[in-house]
């Protein structure tokens, strides 16, 4: 009795310890627009930021998140990344963005999910995978590198989607450095 009350305090803790991770680290401010749909080549903004995407903010570290119209890869915006510093001594530095798609991905299957991205300087982890209401996401990492890219080139990877979840794609930044990516695409095999 003793091993289970112990378990299920270290399991309160994991997730009190987690959700104060990602309260601290998410803009709980992400604006919303449901006409604009997924907003996959993030067209569609409010207040200088991409609808419908959630985007990681840490107080802590000096960064900052636009629409860069200068040079999108297709439309007429892409969204950038710049760390100006990373904190190493830190665990929660990191910036990017994430996002789940059941309008397109409900019931499951096999999809492949591109993207272009340009990367000077940080290191990036891509992960995708299953989630569903009520149920941490347990996505696998399907790259992660920090080949710089001063052009724009084209990511591609797949991954499967249980039949009672949908699909949830993130991308993590650290590291001093720019990062753009654009053009998101998610395509049932």
């Amino acid at each position: 009795m003793k091993t289970i009350v112990s378990n299920v305090l270290k399991s309160l803790i994991l997730l009190a310890c987690t959700t104060l991770l990602l309260s601290s680290c998410l803009d709980t401010k992400v604006p919303r627009d449901a006409a604009a749909g997924p907003n996959l080549g993030f067209e569609f903004s409010q207040k200088g930021l991409p609808v419908n995407w959630i985007l990681y903010e840490p107080p802590h570290l000096d960064h900052s998140i636009s629409l860069d119209t200068n040079s999108p890869k297709e439309g007429k915006r892409a969204l950038r990344f710049d760390v100006l510093k990373d904190p190493e001594e830190r665990n929660r530095n990191f910036t990017g963005l994430t996002n789940e798609f059941p309008e397109l991905t409900k019931g499951g299957g096999r999809y492949r999910i591109s993207f272009w991205m340009k990367n000077t300087g940080t290191r990036y982890r891509i992960s995708a995978g299953g989630t569903k209401a009520k149920e941490s996401a347990k996505n696998p990492t399907l790259i992660e590198d920090s080949l710089t890219f001063p052009d724009w080139k084209k990511m591609e990877m797949e991954t499967e989607i249980p039949a009672d979840m949908w699909l949830r794609f993130e991308i993590r930044l650290k590291g001093q450095g720019s990062f753009q990516i654009d053009q998101v695409e998610i395509e049932k095999r």
